[in-house]
Order: structure tokens, then C-alpha cells, then sequence
């Protein structure tokens, strides 16, 4: 009698045993995985919505080994059986702009968790612009001590249409190495065509400025690299060399 009773509560125990170490393990994050989904739409470098959204490539940085996928025509992707765990998410495809989520925090578990950032990728543009140039002009300037007027010349091709437009955006600085990060001033253009005059506060006088013009998609979606501590532009197109002017004494 006395055995049997051992023997049962031996029984019991290891059940209790079991019972608690399963329990931990289903509440251990370390060890809780869960499925992801989320979509991509694509653009082109007018602003038009492509028909259909396919060969999106996402990566999960921060996975041994590294995760990928592509979307579907829809645009739809999915990762099944992720950690737990905090991830970047890289959205790249050929001919169009990158995108990156940084430090995604996904929980998981038995509901899948549908990423409520919805990603946008426009084609880089594939403007080419020649004979960029920049001067000082008083011409269209209501008042030459507030405000100082600039010329800026420059061929740009394919030509723009009203269906299709070719925007331009130019960058301004004292800097020698004035970009999209650097600078003091930036001017849209390409909706009149060259030459065009564009009026600016009152620049320093007798003073060296450098500026650079890059061709934008009408629909350009740049983020913040935390890393980097700058933007991210990767759907402007191949710039111009850096041209300088000197403003009048």
C-alpha cells in the first residue's frame, strides 16, 4: 500500500513537473514565434500607381539566417514563424527607391501581426539634366535688399509632358560640398522649363555659392536613417556636377 502510494505521488509530481515547464516555455519571449504580413505599393516616376506590385524584395535584418520574400502582384508579402524580437525591414527593387523600418518590435504569437505601415516605392527618376547653370539676375526683383533673384538654365531629357512631368529640385550652399544632406537653399523646379527665375531671401553679398540639381519623382517617399542621423533619398536620379556662382558685391 505504502509503494503504491509512492508510486502515485511520483506519478502526480512529474505531472506537476511537466505541467509548470510547459507553461514557462509557452511564456518565455525568447521562445515565442508568430507570423508577419504586410503590403507594398509601387509607383512610377510620375506619381501613377503601377497595376500590379510584384518583385518587391523584404528583408528582416537581425535574423540568423537572413529572411526574404517577395511580394505577389497584390503586394502582399508574409514571414511565417518569426521570433520574437526587435528587426529593420528593408524594402528594395530594381529601378526603384529603398525603404527601411528601423528597430520593428514584433511580439508574435498564435495571431498574425499585420505591419500597420503601409510601404511606398517610386521608381527613381530617369530625367537626365545637362548644362545645369546658375546666376544673379535682377530681373523679377521687387526689392534687391530683401530678396536676391536667381537665373537658373539647364536641359533636361526626356521632355517634360502634362502627363508626364519632369521635376528638378536644386540645392544651394557656401559649402563646396553642398547635396541633398547639405544646404542652405533648395528650389523646385521643371514645371516652367528653362530658364527659369526664382526669387530667394537676400543671400550674403560677395559670396561664393555652390549648388547641385537633382531630377525627383513626382512621388518620392524618403526616410530617416537613425544610424546615419540623415535622410535617405534614393528615389532622385543621378545629380548634376557642383556649379558655383559669386553674388554681386
Amino acid at each position: 500500500m505504502k509503494q503504491s502510494n509512492l508510486y502515485s505521488l511520483l506519478i502526480i509530481a512529474t505531472a506537476i513537473f511537466i505541467f509548470f515547464s510547459c507553461e514557462k516555455e509557452d511564456n518565455d519571449p525568447a521562445g515565442l514565434k508568430g507570423n508577419l504580413f504586410g503590403k507594398v505599393e509601387t509607383f512610377d516616376e510620375f506619381g501613377y500607381p503601377l497595376p500590379e506590385h510584384s518583385g518587391v524584395k523584404v528583408t528582416i535584418e537581425g535574423t540568423d539566417p537572413l529572411l526574404e520574400t517577395m511580394t505577389d502582384p497584390s503586394g502582399n508579402y508574409s514571414f511565417e514563424g518569426l521570433k520574437t524580437g526587435t528587426y529593420h525591414l528593408v524594402f528594395t527593387k530594381d529601378n526603384f527607391q529603398t525603404r527601411k523600418i528601423f528597430s520593428y518590435q514584433f511580439i508574435g504569437g498564435s495571431v498574425p501581426t499585420y505591419l500597420n505601415t503601409l510601404v511606398y516605392l517610386s521608381e527613381i527618376s530617369s530625367t537626365a539634366i545637362h548644362q545645369f547653370s546658375m546666376s544673379v539676375t535682377d530681373e523679377n526683383n521687387p526689392d534687391t535688399l530683401k530678396y536676391t533673384t536667381v537665373k537658373i538654365e539647364y536641359n533636361s531629357s526626356p521632355s517634360p509632358t502634362q502627363e508626364k512631368p519632369r521635376r528638378l529640385q536644386a540645392y544651394l550652399s557656401t559649402s563646396k560640398d553642398v547635396s541633398i544632406n547639405n544646404y542652405e537653399n533648395r528650389i523646385t523646379v521643371g514645371t516652367v522649363g528653362s530658364p527659369e527665375t526664382i526669387k530667394l531671401n537676400k543671400l550674403q553679398n560677395n559670396t561664393n555659392y555652390y549648388a547641385i540639381m537633382y531630377p525627383i519623382p513626382v512621388f518620392c517617399n524618403p526616410y530617416y536613417d537613425p544610424f546615419k542621423e540623415e535622410y535617405d533619398y534614393s528615389c532622385y536620379g543621378a545629380p548634376t556636377d557642383v556649379i558655383s556662382f559669386t553674388t554681386p558685391k
